[in-house]
């Protein structure tokens, strides 16, 4: 009986610091969505505040951590990247072949 409300408090704890990592601490953001090659469209949340980056691609969000670049931007979380200047960015998920994305106007 004692290792159930143990069990319990794990579950919860894991659960509250797992919703507090995905979501940025301000409201301070830019919704840019882009449209790709091969007919893909993706939304982007940029904090800049926070040097992170809300990827949403086939409705699925990911989390971007910005990286320095020399120019442009660049942000990243090992397997899904954003590069880019200006409107136009390379979006890539693992070993797909990178798409082009021009930001809709």
């Amino acid at each position: 009986m004692k290792f159930f409300p143990k069990l319990l408090h794990i579950l919860t704890t894991t659960t509250l610091l797992y919703s507090c990592s995905i979501t940025p601490k301000t409201q301070n953001y830019t919704d840019v969505t882009f449209d790709c090659s091969r007919e893909t469209t993706i939304s982007v949340r940029f904090y800049e505040d926070q040097a992170l980056a809300l990827l949403t691609y086939q409705n699925q969000t990911s989390k971007l951590q910005q990286k320095p670049t020399a120019s442009g931007f660049y942000y990243t979380n090992m397997k899904t990247s954003l590069r880019g200047k200006g409107d136009e960015i390379t979006f890539t998920i693992g070993r797909m072949t990178p798409l082009t994305c021009i930001a809709k106007s």
